[in-house]
């Protein structure tokens, strides 16, 4: 007759057969693992890329025309700045020169406007008074004026054969007013004189619009 501690016994025995059979089968020393094969996308792993395109195939030699690194190493410089044109109203001059001596009071007014405060360079010819000077603007171009006093005889005033140029060469095209008829005072002794609404008109074989007048004093150097 099986008593219930027999059956107790029995059943603990049992349960230990089978406990330690599963135990065997999951981690025991002996028991052989079963691996599953996990299937990869290869198509969605992305290739790997090389450290220089450019090194293989037939830019192996070179470098390649393609490698990031030589299109970085080759950019095109750019081009170097240019001033604009002179425009009608022509640019006013850059301030003169700290240490210009001083003495003129020359305003021009219309197509280009500005003053000259400056001495001017002055010389006689046998028959002939001649001033010139030049001053330089921002863009670029440099402006130049000259005067001939024809048929100089000693100061005075002259009305008539009074040349006056004024010009601005930028880049082979020559902007120039003009003109061959003015009036002109040259002060006693020839180191100074003025102008009287003098007007320069366009030069009409040159690309320049607009008209200049000239009035005020200037001074020699």
């Amino acid at each position: 007759m099986i008593t219930l501690r027999t059956r107790k016994v029995a059943r603990i025995g049992l349960l230990c057969v089978v406990l330690c059979a599963a135990l065997s089968a999951c981690g025991g020393a002996d028991a052989p693992l079963h691996r599953v094969a996990i299937p990869t996308a290869t198509a969605a792993v992305p290739a790997p890329v090389a450290a220089n395109p450019g090194a293989t195939g037939s830019g192996a030699q070179g470098g390649g025309t393609n490698s990031p690194v030589a299109a970085a190493a080759t950019q095109v410089p750019k081009p170097p700045p240019t001033h604009p044109p002179v425009p009608i109203q022509c640019s006013p001059p850059s301030p003169e020169p700290s240490g210009t001596p001083q003495g003129s009071d020359l305003t021009f007014s219309g197509a280009c406007a500005f003053t000259e405060t400056g001495r001017v360079a002055c010389s006689t010819q046998p028959d002939d008074f001649i001033f010139q000077f030049s001053r330089k603007t921002p863009d670029g171009p440099t402006i130049y004026a000259q005067v001939n006093v024809e048929y100089y005889k000693g100061p005075g005033s002259y009305a008539q054969n009074v040349h006056f140029l004024f010009e601005i060469p930028d880049n082979g095209t020559i902007y120039e007013w003009d003109t061959l008829n003015g009036g002109a005072t040259i002060d006693a002794g020839g180191h100074s004189g003025s102008f009287d609404n003098l007007s320069l008109p366009p030069d009409p074989g040159t690309p320049t619009q607009g008209t200049i007048t000239v009035n005020g004093s200037f001074a020699c150097a």
